[in-house]
């Protein structure tokens, strides 16, 4: 298994399906050096490989100023 030193993760889901049925989560991701593009391709690479539903969907967000 690939672990991440120091990496965040929190997950959730909405809390209804879709209207095929499927359900909708959420990967936040936090890192004290911020999640660098070599890190969201071990991330994905680590989904595959877990067999996680694809495509994935990456958007990323900065602090509001």
């Amino acid at each position: 298994m690939h672990q991440i030193p120091l990496l965040q993760v929190d997950l959730m889901q909405r809390p209804e399906t879709s209207t095929d049925g499927l359900e909708t989560w959420m990967e936040i991701y936090r890192h004290p050096s911020g999640v660098s593009p070599e890190t969201m391709k071990t991330i994905e690479r680590m989904a595959r490989d877990a067999d996680l539903p694809q495509p994935r969907r990456v958007e990323v967000f900065v602090t509001l100023t």
